[in-house]
Parts: structure tokens; C-alpha cells; sequence
């Protein structure tokens, strides 16, 4: 179930949601229109957020998912809340997803719009990076506990720890999971869409 106060439609069966979107389109008030967009061949994307584990790109995901919530019930992190649209996003620099090993929110939904990954390590949310100027590390600031490189899943592959330098990030291997923007003091580190 959804936060309190928190509303979703629900796709019926013989409308998609792209389709009901697109007739919506014309009337939508300014707020909501600017959370979305028209590519140039016409059909209505969303603007990008960060999606759950195993989502699929996003025009499918959003054709997909039910807005159901299942999803959000079984993240041990709770990091899984509804979008503008009802569908489930992840604020990762506000609250991050813990990339379990059995990721729960996989198993839990039913519309195949999370689909199946075999290890943490395949989720592919976005990609961590770091603003120098305001890194401890940069500085050996004494308040430095290098936590991010702790906080991360992959500790020394996705953040390898550089002494005297901000620590350096691989876009192969960081997921994008945000555990390491709250373990920063200084607030230096961001993800950012894939």
C-alpha cells in the first residue's frame, strides 16, 4: 500500500496508460505537463527517475507497472514510493536502495515490470558521482571516515579510495543505489540517472 494521501490510477484493461496520457495531454494543468515531455516521434515519456531494481527502460516500465505497490511493501529499506504518475520510483539521494541480495521488490511484482536479475551487481539505477570541491577525502579533512567507500556494495571496485583524492567511481560497477550520498558529511556525492 502506498503512503497515506498518496493516490494512483490504475490501468484498465482497454485504455494503456500511454494512450490515456496522450488524450490527457492538451488539459493537463502546468505542473503536471511539465513532468512530461513529447519526443519528436510523438508518443509521451516520462521524465526520467530512478526505477526500482530489474526495471525495464523506461516506456516499458511505464507500460507496465499497475502502480499496485507491491513492490514498496516488501522494500526492507523502504525506498520504493510512488512517482508524480503512481508508478514506483526510488528517491535514491534521499533514501537509498539497499540493493539486497534477494531483492524482495523483484519477487513481488506481478506485471513483469520489474523483471528478474540474478545478482545485485546486474541493478543498473544509475551511477554515483562526486562534486572535489566539497570531497574531505581531497582535503584529509580529520572528520573523514571514508564512509562512503564503507557504505558501498562494492567497496574498492564501484569506489576505490585514492589517499589524498576524492575516492574514484566506476561507472561499470557503482548501480547507483545512493548508500553512499547519506554516508557523506559533506554531502559531496550524488547519483545520477544512467
Amino acid at each position: 500500500m502506498w503512503p497515506r494521501g498518496v493516490k494512483f490510477v490504475k490501468q484498465t484493461g482497454h485504455i494503456s496508460r500511454r494512450a490515456l496520457f496522450q488524450s490527457l495531454w492538451p488539459i493537463a494543468p502546468r505542473p503536471f505537463s511539465n513532468a512530461l515531455r513529447e519526443d519528436h516521434t510523438g508518443s509521451v515519456r516520462t521524465k526520467r527517475v530512478f526505477r526500482p531494481p530489474g526495471a525495464h527502460s523506461e516506456d516499458e516500465f511505464c507500460e507496465l507497472c499497475t502502480g499496485c505497490g507491491r513492490c514498496a511493501q516488501v522494500c526492507p529499506a523502504q525506498a520504493i514510493s510512488p512517482d508524480d504518475e503512481g508508478l514506483a520510483a526510488i528517491m535514491v539521494n534521499q533514501r537509498p536502495c539497499w540493493a539486497c541480495q534477494d531483492m524482495p521488490c523483484i519477487g513481488a511484482c506481478e506485471t513483469g515490470a520489474l523483471h528478474p536479475l540474478e545478482a545485485s551487481w546486474q541493478i543498473q539505477m544509475g551511477t554515483a558521482v562526486i562534486d572535489i570541491r566539497r570531497c574531505w577525502m581531497t582535503t584529509s579533512h580529520p572528520d573523514c571516515g571514508e564512509g562512503c567507500v564503507t557504505a558501498c556494495p562494492f567497496p574498492n571496485s564501484a569506489l576505490q579510495r585514492r589517499p589524498g583524492q576524492a575516492p574514484e567511481i566506476s561507472r561499470l560497477v557503482c548501480i547507483g543505489c545512493g548508500r553512499c550520498v547519506p554516508a557523506c558529511p559533506p554531502g559531496a556525492i550524488q547519483v545520477v540517472p544512467r
